[in-house]
C-alpha cells in the first residue's frame, strides 16, 4: 500500500503488500513483500540506486531521516530505527530515555537478516552486518561488523578492496585507507575519547573546534553545546561525517587544513580546541601550532594527543629485544609516514615552544601489545570489554605507560 509524498525512480519494484510513506526511491530498486518504509513530512526516508529490501522489513524514520545508499542489500526481517525508547512510560522514561538521532547507510552496503540499526549509526561504504545483529555505533568503509552489540570482525584486506574497486574512481587517500584498515583503533578510540570528556568536563564548554576528527567526530559525543566547529582535511572522512553534520543543529564542517582557516575562525572564541591525533604524522607541528595559537583566546582549551614512546608495549618490545630503542619507528610508523614519536617531555616541549601554558598532563589505556596483536586477542575471545577496562584502569599504577600521551594547554599571556 503506498500512501502519499512518494518519489519514485524508473523501474522501481514494490511489492503491493508492503506499505510506504514520505519516501523518494531511485531507479531499480526492489522492495519485496510486507515491508513497512516510512519516513516524516520533514524527514524524507532517502534509498538509493539499484538497491534491495528484503521481505518483512521495517524502516522508520519518521522522527529522523534514514538515508540509503546506492546499490545497499537489505536482507529480510531487518528493522532500523530512529528512535528507540519505553515511549509509553514517562516512568521508564527517568531512567531510560528515548533516544533519536538519523541513520545513514553508505554504499554498496550489506545488512544481513533479522539485524536491527539504532539512531545516531553511520555505516560507510562497502560495510557488511552478519545477521542477527544489534549494530548501536558507526563504522567505517570496508568493515566487517556482527554481535550484540555489533563489533569490528575485521576490514576488507587489500586485495579485497581492489576487486570492489575495480573500475571505480576511489576518493580514499592511502591515508584513510590504511587509518580504516588500522586493527584495534576503534578499540583504542572509545577509551581516547572518555578521556578527552573526563579531562575537559565539557559540559562547563559551550564552543569547541576539533582539528582532525576521523571517522568518529565530538559531536557524536558531545550533545550540549552552542557551536561545534569541524575540520577534516581528508576527502573520505569528510564524505563520511557530512550526514551527521546536516542533521545537528550548530555544527559546521570543513574539508580544508586548518592552516587555511586561521582567518575564518579567529574570532569564534573557542571554549575547547581538540587536535586529532597527527602532530607526529606532519611536517610542520609547530606552524600548525602558531595557526591554533591565533585562533585561541586567552582562556581556550587546547587539549591534543600523540603515541607515546614510553608506552608499555614499546618497553616490552624493546626489553624482548623486538625494537632496538623505544624511539624506533614502528610499522604502523612507516605505514602512515609518521614524521616524529614522542615521549612526555618531548610532546609538551613542542606546545611550550610554541607559546602554550601545558596544564595538565598524562597517558591513558595500558595496552601491553600491539595493535595487531591485541586485535588478534579480541577475535579470538581470548580477552574480552572487561579486560580493556581493567587495561584503562592500571593507568592509575603506570601513570606514563599508556599507549598514548595527552597534554591539555593554554597560550601564553
Amino acid at each position: 500500500m503506498i500512501f502519499a509524498n512518494i518519489t519514485l525512480g524508473s523501474n522501481v519494484e514494490i511489492d503491493p503488500s508492503t506499505s510506504i510513506n514520505n519516501v523518494t526511491i531511485k531507479d531499480k530498486t526492489r522492495i519485496a513483500k510486507r515491508c513497512s518504509i516510512y519516513g516524516g513530512p520533514n524527514n524524507i526516508l532517502e534509498i538509493g540506486y539499484n538497491g534491495y529490501v528484503g521481505m518483512n522489513s521495517i524502516l522508520n524514520g519518521f522522527a529522523e531521516k534514514i538515508t540509503i545508499g546506492d546499490y545497499v542489500s537489505i536482507s529480510q526481517n531487518v528493522n532500523m530505527m530512529v528512535d528507540s525508547g519505553p515511549n509509553a512510560s514517562v516512568s521508564l522514561q527517568r531512567l531510560f530515555p528515548i533516544i533519536k538521532g538519523p541513520i545513514h547507510i553508505g554504499d554498496n552496503c550489506w545488512i544481513g537478516a533479522s539485524s536491527i540499526i539504532m539512531p545516531n549509526v553511520i555505516l560507510g561504504n562497502y560495510c557488511i552486518v552478519a545477521a542477527n545483529s544489534f549494530v548501536n555505533k558507526s563504522f567505517p568503509d570496508f568493515s566487517i561488523i556482527g554481535g550484540t552489540p555489533a563489533r569490528l570482525i575485521r576490514t576488507f584486506t587489500q586485495e579485497e578492496k581492489a576487486k570492489v574497486l575495480a573500475g571505480q574512481n576511489n576518493e580514499i587517500s592511502s591515508y584513510e585507507d590504511n587509518y580504516l584498515d588500522l586493527p584495534f583503533e576503534d578499540t583504542l578510540r572509545k577509551y581516547r575519547k572518555k578521556n578527552i570528556l573526563d579531562t575537559l568536563k565539557t559540559d562547563s564548554h559551550t564552543r569547541f573546534l576539533e582539528i582532525g576528527c576521523g571517522p568518529d567526530p565530538l559531536f557524536q559525543t558531545i550533545t550540549e553545546f552552542e557551536r561545534m566547529v569541524v575540520v577534516e582535511p581528508g576527502k573520505a572522512f569528510y564524505k563520511m561525517v557530512t550526514p551527521l553534520v546536516d542533521k545537528v543543529d550548530n555544527v559546521l564542517i570543513y574539508n580544508d587544513l586548518i592552516e587555511n582557516l586561521t582567518d575564518k575562525l579567529k574570532n569564534e572564541n573557542f571554549d575547547v580546541i581538540v587536535i586529532g591525533g597527527f602532530l607526529h604524522e606532519i611536517d610542520n607541528p609547530s606552524e600548525v601550532l602558531y595557526c591554533i595559537r591565533n585562533i585561541c583566546r586567552k582562556h581556550t582549551l587546547v587539549y591534543s594527543f600523540v603515541p607515546n614512546a614510553k608506552s608499555f608495549h614499546r618497553l616490552l618490545a624493546h626489553k624482548t629485544g623486538i625494537i632496538k630503542n623505544i624511539y624506533e619507528k614502528s610499522g604502523h610508523d612507516e605505514l602512515f609516514n609518521r614524521k616524529n614519536v614522542y615521549d612526555s617531555d618531548t610532546f609538551n616541549k613542542l606546545f611550550i615552544n610554541n607559546g602554550f601554558n601545558v596544564l595538565m598532563n598524562g597517558s591513558y589505556f595500558v595496552k601491553p601489545f600491539t595493535h595487531d596483536k591485541m586485535s588478534e586477542l579480541l577475535t579470538k575471545k581470548i580477552i574480552n570489554d572487561s579486560y580493556l577496562d581493567g587495561l584503562e584502569q592500571m593507568i592509575e599504577y603506570m601513570p606514563d605507560l599508556g599507549s598514548e600521551l595527552w597534554n591539555l594547554c593554554t597560550i601564553n599571556d
